[in-house]
C-alpha cells in the first residue's frame, strides 16, 4: 500500500487559523482554515452531533457540516491530526 502522506508536512494546530462559526437556527457548523488541515475533529459544550467529524480542509475552502442540538451558548472546539503528532 501506497502512503500518500508520507512526505506532507501538515501545520501545527497553532498555525492553522482556523475560523468556526455556529448558526443553532440553521443548523449548521461553517469551517474555514487559512492552511491545508488533515482529521479535523470537532467536538461542543454542549454534546452536540455532528453529520460529519475528522475532517480534512482545503485552505481557504469553506465547509459546512449539519449539527443536531446546537443553542446560542454552545461552544464548538476542535483539534486536528497534527496535535497527535
Amino acid at each position: 500500500m501506497i502512503n500518500r502522506f508520507k512526505y506532507l508536512e501538515f501545520p501545527h494546530e497553532k498555525d492553522v487559523k482556523l475560523v468556526v462559526e455556529c448558526s443553532p437556527s440553521e443548523g449548521i457548523v461553517t469551517i474555514v482554515a487559512a492552511r491545508p488541515v488533515k482529521g479535523l475533529v470537532l467536538d461542543s459544550s454542549d454534546n452536540c452531533r455532528f453529520e460529519d467529524n475528522f475532517l480534512d480542509l482545503i485552505p481557504n475552502e469553506k465547509l459546512k457540516v449539519g449539527v443536531r442540538g446546537a443553542t446560542a451558548t454552545t461552544k464548538i472546539s476542535w483539534t486536528c491530526c497534527s496535535t497527535f503528532a
